[in-house]
């Protein structure tokens, strides 16, 4: 099963929310597919580092393969 959880689509890239008062909030988004599911979409401050990127994946794997065990 880990062969069909693996990353198929991955898109990065950075956006602004706009606020209540006025003010931006600077963010990068993340859009990406795992094997044939998604797309799932996290968004993080400014400044992700690869290594927050990688876990919200692994976090959305392991999800699915516990969904997977049901």
């Amino acid at each position: 099963m880990t062969d069909e959880l693996k990353v198929t689509s991955l898109r990065q890239y950075d956006d602004v929310i706009m606020l209540v008062d006025g003010k931006v909030r600077e963010i990068t988004r993340l859009r990406f597919f795992i094997g044939d599911h998604g797309p799932f979409e996290r968004v993080f401050d400014r400044g992700v580092s690869s290594t927050e990127i990688e876990q919200a994946i692994r976090d959305q794997r392991d999800a699915l393969q516990r969904l997977a065990q049901l």
